[in-house]
């Protein structure tokens, strides 16, 4: 089994009632890998194309290593969620990515969640103490998703956290092979400055 990346890593998981939101250096390649084959079948008509060698120990140990490095740099903030009661397995993750400082203070998220956990509200528990700490400790102004209109699930989540419907991106993003439409969502942190 593979270590944390590092034994004396910085651990900064972030805890809900219900789960906890783990760094990229609390997680085992071999639990992501886990995590990829258990539900690759579901997200594939979600995700662009995926390298098959994302489905090697080697690929995911280096992909989690590239993860902790954007998350010590506050260029990218990946979280994996896990229940409390099984701290070692991942039921989903997101990433804030794209995080642009300056005036802008802005980034965007993107999220999965395997599909015997959806239905009890984990996504919407894990992004609203997530919002949180882009918000309040990271102080950025703006959180921007994306989903494909078909995606019922997803924009249900994003509706309930308060994500308003900005417009339609035609083409936007290479899914699978295709170019699809995907509604763009925006949150607004409206007590920063």
């Amino acid at each position: 089994m593979t270590v944390l990346l590092s034994e004396n890593v910085f651990k900064m998981h972030i805890a809900t009632e219900r789960l906890y939101l783990l760094n990229p250096s609390e997680v085992t390649a071999e639990e992501r890998l886990r995590y990829f084959q258990e539900n690759f079948d579901y997200f594939k008509p979600f995700w662009p194309i995926r390298p098959p060698e994302m489905f090697t120990l080697p690929y995911i140990e280096q992909q989690l290593k590239q993860y902790w490095e954007d998350f010590q740099k506050d260029s990218k903030y990946r979280f994996f969620v896990a229940m409390k009661e099984r701290p070692q397995h991942i039921i989903g993750s997101f990433e804030f990515s794209n995080i642009v400082l300056g005036p802008f203070r802005s980034c965007n998220v993107g999220y999965d969640l395997a599909p015997v956990a959806q239905g009890k509200g984990y996504m919407h528990e894990a992004l609203l103490r997530a919002l949180d700490f882009i918000f309040s400790e990271k102080k950025l102004h703006r959180v921007e998703a994306s989903v494909m209109p078909r995606n019922e699930k997803s924009i249900h989540v994003l509706e309930r956290l308060g994500f308003e419907k900005i417009g339609l991106a035609k083409s936007y993003l290479n899914i699978y092979g295709n170019w699809e439409d995907h509604i763009i969502f925006q949150k607004i942190n409206t007590s920063l400055f």
